[in-house]
């Protein structure tokens, strides 16, 4: 009679625990479609960034939104977890793996906001400087602006109504945040968590010298591209199914 093993049962696809960074609210958007394609596979919990919080705000920096989601991690019980982010909340969920390194399993950035203050390149210093001309602008010429940045210049944005748009006043703190988050690109050579960078084929060339940048600097960095989606019409939304799977195989990696 063969002896029972006390070596405890390992599940051969364990659900994932996944908190997802919107850059806006609501954050269910952003994953109404991914949810479906990694059923049975993820636990997904949306989150938007605190800066979008009805109760009015006194002070706001990127130290809230780390706050933010530690509340929720602690709310559901999560002593360890998946990061995915888009846009701002990419560069969210970057400080976030930095700050709470213990916690964060894998992290996952769709073409974030920003990776750091310092200029890393002739590009990205042209970039922020473009960026801090458009947020001067008054709205709506700062979403038509905006909209275009974001585009590869030989493509048009969607031709699509603009969104309707947050408290001017909030998306101006969460502007100046972004604009000097207290770390360089640099920094993120610190991440041990295996990161995997999204970027889009029609999306300004700047996101794609970004994914250059982390793959550089992040010792366990991966990249995957999208050549026919870009910022305005991103994967989660509109290749769910891929963009599932490149996340399920980046989850496996987790120590």
């Amino acid at each position: 009679m063969a002896k029972e093993s006390n070596l405890p049962s390992v599940h051969p696809n364990p659900i994932a625990r996944v908190l997802w960074l919107s850059p806006s609210t609501p954050a269910e958007r952003s994953v109404e479609l991914v949810t479906p394609a990694l059923e049975g596979r993820a636990e997904i919990v949306p989150k938007s960034l605190e800066v979008w919080a009805d109760t009015p705000l006194v002070s706001y920096s990127l130290d809230d939104e780390v706050e933010g989601v530690r509340r929720v991690a602690n709310s559901r019980g999560w002593s360890r977890f998946h990061l995915v982010g888009f846009s701002a909340g990419a560069t969210v969920a970057l400080i976030c793996s930095h700050v709470m390194a213990a916690s964060v399993a894998t992290v996952a950035v769709i073409e974030p906001a920003t990776i750091g203050d310092d200029d890393w390149s002739i590009g990205e210093a042209a970039w922020r400087a473009r960026i801090q001309t458009i947020f001067a602008l008054p709205p709506p010429l700062r979403q038509i602006a905006f909209r275009q940045a974001m585009m590869h210049p030989d493509e048009a944005p969607p031709d699509r109504p603009l969104p309707a748009s947050e408290s001017s006043e909030q998306g101006l703190l969460l502007e100046q945040a972004l604009a000097a988050t207290g770390y360089a690109s640099s920094d993120w050579a610190a991440l041990t968590q295996p990161l995997l960078v999204v970027t889009c084929g029609r999306s300004h060339p700047r996101f794609a010298e970004v994914s250059a940048r982390l793959c550089e600097v992040v010792p366990n960095a991966s990249a995957a591209t999208f050549p026919s989606l870009s910022h305005l019409e991103s994967p989660q939304r509109h290749d769910p199914e891929r963009l599932s799977a490149l996340l399920v195989e980046l989850w496996s990696h987790a120590r």
